[in-house]
Formats: C-alpha cells, structure tokens, sequence
C-alpha cells in the first residue's frame, strides 16, 4: 500500500486502511478524513503525528537508560544527555 501512486485508486486505498486502523488512530481517521484526498495527504499526516510520537517515546526510553560509560568522560555523557533532551524537545531547559 505505501507504494500507491494511481490516483483512481486513493479512494479505495483509503478504505483499506480506515478499516485496518484501530482504537485511537482510527477515530483519528475518521476524524480527518476530509483531509485526505490523496494516499500522499494521509501519509504524509498519518506520519506527521504517529511517527514523530513514536520517535519521541524511543528517544525518552533511549536518555532514561542511559548511564555513563565506565571509561567515559563526564563532559561527554553531560554532551549526549543534552542532546538526547533537545532532540525529545528542542525548547527544552538546561536547568534542573
């Protein structure tokens, strides 16, 4: 499906999948429906809020786990730490 291209056939691609998303991401669908005129419009949406969700719990998992290395530097792990923050929130505060 993610390779459709054939504009005839977005209405029926789109079908398919509101009949495959479920729970929360379903009722999100029907809800937006309006907005999809094309495979492109839902996928580009659809990744637009379940991707970036989804990258953002892994990366909070990802700086939750980590623990400084036994041979690494303090300035290091405070660097990748940081960042680790900035990439979950980008306005995120340096203060505790």
């Amino acid at each position: 499906i993610t390779k459709a291209n054939d504009e005839s056939s977005n209405h029926e691609i789109l079908e398919i999948v509101r009949g495959k998303l479920t729970q929360s991401a379903g009722l999100w669908f029907d809800n937006n429906e309006h907005n999809f005129r094309t495979w492109s419009d839902f996928e580009i949406q659809f990744r637009t809020r379940y991707f970036s969700t989804t990258m953002t719990h892994t990366k909070f998992d990802k700086l939750k786990q980590r623990i400084q290395l036994p041979d690494e530097p303090v300035t290091s792990y405070i660097d990748d730490v940081i960042n680790l923050c900035r990439e979950i929130d980008s306005h995120m505060s340096d203060s505790i």
